[in-house]
């Protein structure tokens, strides 16, 4: 429960930060194209789901993806 309420922490700080901003920022002037952008983020998430519990990993990522992909 404390991992959990944790990550729900460090995501809601993150996004608070500007940090999906400047990352929808960065994609977009990288010149990437859609299938690359979900590629890096499934090696991303496999990178963290090494050092991480699952629940944490997708917690913290999927907030930041969504709001990256949305823009």
């Amino acid at each position: 429960m404390i991992i959990i309420l944790a990550a729900l922490a460090l995501a809601h700080w993150l996004i608070g930060q500007g940090v999906a901003r400047s990352l929808a920022d960065y994609l977009n002037n990288s010149g990437l194209t859609a299938i690359q952008v979900l590629l890096i983020a499934n090696v991303i998430m496999f990178f963290l789901g090494m050092f991480l519990e699952v629940i944490s990993v997708i917690l913290i990522f999927v907030p930041l993806l969504v709001l990256t992909l949305d823009t």
